[in-house]
């Protein structure tokens, strides 16, 4: 019997990418329910995803706020796969009734719905912005969990998270640390965490750190850093580098995730539980503009700003020792081998302009960016 699988965000980077899974290994019934934001694609139905999911499954243009529609389309499924939100930490700071409305408001509604339509298993795409600046540890080797930077806490301490005066240092976030979102984004999420978690629906909850890969947007500025410095790069723009360059995250590259998507739709063994998706590494910033410089072939054209967006984190990387126990093949691509696939996918495709300077402006103008 065909396993059903209903995904919310299936045209978007991450679902796409388990469609295509979905199809070439299992009998599965899919449908797939986006909004097909135009911040996020451009003509969707010429794309060759488009072409090679049609007639193989049912595809639903609609918003999760629909609750009629969201209800009627989930019917006779067994399995929610949601990846549909709003995303962007910059751009939650000042669209903040926006992403409430479709990150909070949606979510509740795939719940209602689920429940409605008996749903068997929900898996929720979650993400590492839920920790906010994640685990340190002091000088003593006690954990401390920094609140998050202001314009002020930066201007006094430098942009280095300390205490007291003294520095700490950033280690590895697992999934039993203390959540402290520094992003409406972030507050979104864990919201949609708590959601899942109270409505007694079998649950998996995946928190992706910063994804990347081929089939990446290339249109949105808001997110996705490797995107957005491949936009500029190619298109001759200087690229904004924030603070001084030396912040840090952890990047894994998407087949790694779709791995594990796969495997939270076909086995239960990741059945009621939270998991970090990393590769438990970190890249500093000023580095990964280089490496993707250098495997386009460019010379590096880049600002260091000295200058701090709100809601941006210093450091955090994933303990994965976690989803490691349970799936013993979880091996990630490492960084370098991650981007040459990248850069090679990206020099076959129709690059847009950047609109990095539209939400660098828009930035500026709240006051967001200084």
């Amino acid at each position: 019997m065909s396993k059903s699988v209903f995904i919310t965000g299936g045209a978007g980077f991450i679902g796409s990418e388990l469609v295509k899974c979905l199809l070439e290994k299992e009998d599965f019934k899919i449908t797939i329910y986006d909004n097909l934001s135009s911040q996020v694609h451009l003509d969707f139905y010429k794309t060759p995803f488009y072409h090679n999911i049609k007639n193989k499954v049912n595809f639903v243009c609609g918003d999760i706020r629909d609750f009629e529609l969201l209800s009627k389309s989930l019917k006779g499924h067994k399995i929610v796969f949601h990846f549909a939100s709003e995303t962007g930490t910059g751009q939650s700071m000042y669209q903040t009734d926006k992403y409430l409305d479709v990150n909070v408001q949606g979510t509740y509604n795939i719940i209602k719905a689920s429940k409605k339509n008996d749903i068997e298993k929900i898996i929720l795409s979650s993400s590492r912005s839920v920790y906010g600046e994640g685990k340190y540890l002091d000088e003593n080797d006690l954990e401390f969990y920094p609140k998050p930077r202001d314009f002020n806490l930066i201007s006094r301490y430098g942009f280095e998270i300390k205490y007291q005066n003294k520095k700490i240092r950033p280690v590895a976030t697992d999934e039993n640390s203390l959540c402290k979102p520094t992003s409406i984004y972030g507050l979104t999420k864990l919201i949609q965490e708590d959601l899942i978690l109270d409505s007694n629906i079998p649950y998996i909850i995946l928190r992706y750190q910063n994804v990347y890969g081929p089939g990446q947007s290339l249109l949105n500025p808001y997110t996705g850093i490797m995107s957005v410095f491949s936009n500029m790069i190619y298109n001759n723009k200087k690229i904004l580098i924030f603070e001084d360059g030396s912040q840090t995250r952890d990047f894994v590259f998407i087949d790694d995730v779709t791995k594990i998507n796969f495997n939270s739709v076909v086995s239960n063994d990741l059945l009621n539980e939270i998991f970090n998706i990393g590769t438990g590494k970190k890249t500093n910033v000023l580095s990964l503009c280089k490496t993707i410089s250098s495997a386009m072939g460019k010379k590096n054209n880049f600002e260091i700003t000295m200058k701090h967006r709100l809601g941006d984190i210093r450091h955090n990387f994933a303990d994965v020792k976690k989803i490691k126990k349970i799936i013993k093949n979880f091996n990630t691509i490492n960084l370098n081998q991650g981007v040459e696939k990248f850069i090679k996918w990206f020099e076959t495709q129709d690059v847009p302009s950047s609109l990095f300077q539209k939400s660098m402006n828009e930035l500026i103008e709240k006051k967001l960016y200084k």
